[in-house]
């Protein structure tokens, strides 16, 4: 078996002017230009909001050196502050238990 020439085709052809050269000048002489949606300005001032948040100091210095002060009085600690506390403790404590209850559904059987 034998392939023969169809027709008159040379693979290297000499370069023939396409124009796309002149078409790539026009293009660089236009200039360049972006547009940022409002979407992208507003994502990219939330990741600068979130650095500054990333770079504060985790712990309050001053704030710790004013209760570790409150707590080292001898006044601070009285019966109205452990009242207080227990209080707020209790309370935690009921609302957790009513959430976890509400988060059962409860089925019945009829």
């Amino acid at each position: 078996m034998s392939i023969e020439r169809i027709g008159h085709i040379d693979p290297i052809q000499p370069g023939r002017g396409s124009g796309r050269n002149s078409r790539i000048e026009k293009n660089v002489n236009e200039g360049d230009s972006v547009s940022i949606s409002g979407e992208a300005r507003t994502q990219a001032e939330f990741l600068r909001a979130l650095d500054v948040v990333k770079e504060a100091p985790d712990v309050r210095a001053a704030r710790i050196a004013e209760i570790k002060q409150k707590i080292n009085s001898p006044g601070y600690i009285n019966d109205i502050l452990i009242s207080a506390t227990a209080d707020k403790i209790a309370d935690s404590i009921a609302r957790k238990s009513q959430q976890n209850l509400a988060s059962y559904r409860i089925i019945s059987f009829e």
